[in-house]
């Protein structure tokens, strides 16, 4: 996967923000936080969706409203710079997410809808749900073994989940206090775990697509015949040589 713009500029993401929040905006278009969520899910998933296929789904499924074509040009650039920039935690800091989605001290204030946490789970949930078919292409062992990252990393989208857990759960004693508190002492390295798994299957898929060559066997020269390295010396006085030592 070849990257073709680098890392969001601060400029840049200012105004992707600014425009995703902008009056006007289709219905079900995403914060730059839930976008950010959407794209850890997209970069993390074991086969690769173009651009193409889920720009709209950022903008609720409808063209979003530009004011022009040099905005257009602006607002999609910064897009890809920011799933280049997902794409790099992913890849190069086990699934870290940036310092914009930081906790609330106070841990149920991080279940209120526009909690920085809130907002990149809806998006997280959102590129999982999108893409689960992908995922259960590797069989149900792969969705039961990603079950507690979905868990800890999806539990801050919708209160209802975390009252659930705390009324199923004996461990949980009713509390969903407890139940965020323990999805948060976990976050981070469940975050790694969806990584690394969707990380290995896109190795694995490679391989597939990529077999090793075979190896070609290459007769060799007498000792006295040129060599095929075409230094204009003798076989055992050039690659004869080393072959020996």
């Amino acid at each position: 996967m070849t990257a073709l713009v680098g890392r969001i500029s601060p400029a840049d993401r200012a105004a992707l923000e600014a425009f995703l929040s902008r009056p006007g905006q289709p219905g079900g278009t995403m914060t730059l936080i839930e976008v950010q969520g959407f794209l850890f899910a997209l970069a993390a998933a074991p086969v690769f969706r173009r651009p193409s296929d889920w720009l709209a789904l950022v903008f609720g499924g409808e063209p979003p409203d530009f004011d022009s074509e040099a905005e257009a040009e602006r607002i999609l650039m910064a897009l890809m710079s920011l799933y280049n920039e997902v794409i790099a935690d992913v890849r190069e800091r086990d699934g870290a997410l940036p310092a914009s989605v930081g906790f609330r001290d106070e841990v149920l204030e991080n279940l209120d809808s526009n909690s920085p946490v809130s907002q990149w789970s809806r998006g997280f949930v959102q590129g999982h749900l999108w893409l689960e078919e992908e995922w259960r292409d590797f069989g149900e062992e792969a969705l039961e073994g990603l079950s507690m990252s979905l868990w800890a990393l999806g539990v801050w989208a919708d209160r209802s989940v975390a009252e659930a857990t705390a009324a199923e759960m004996e461990w949980a004693g009713g509390s969903v206090e407890t139940v965020l508190e323990t999805a948060h002492e976990f976050f981070a390295d469940c975050a790694a775990i969806y990584a690394g798994t969707g990380l290995a299957l896109q190795d694995y898929m490679r391989e597939l697509e990529d077999p090793p060559r075979p190896a070609v066997r290459v007769p060799r020269p007498g000792r006295n015949e040129p060599c095929p390295c075409e230094s204009g010396r003798k076989y055992k006085k050039c690659c004869g040589r080393l072959r020996l030592v």
